[in-house]
């Protein structure tokens, strides 16, 4: 009995990622991507990570992370410049 043909659904890639995903996309522990967070509101962060809170969970989006990285990357290159005479 043939049950029809077979498809094979492709994984999607999520724009919105958990705290994991989150850190397993920018190579950290869970634990380091939770002190980020915290540390927000603690003290000001040069440029904090962005993140949503949804329903109580943290959540991550994907293109937000990749802009962020870019604005890191610049701060870093602007803080390594030596003052204008």
């Amino acid at each position: 009995m043939n049950a029809g043909p077979q498809y094979r659904i492709a994984p999607v890639q999520s724009e919105l990622l958990t705290v994991e995903q989150a850190a397993e996309f920018l190579n950290m522990t869970k634990g380091q991507i939770h002190e980020m967070t915290r540390a927000r509101g603690r003290e000001r962060m040069p440029i904090p990570i962005p993140l949503l809170r949804i329903n109580g969970n943290l959540r991550f989006r994907r293109s937000s992370l990749e802009k962020w990285l870019n604005e890191i990357e610049q701060y870093e290159l602007q803080q390594s410049q030596p003052p204008a005479a």
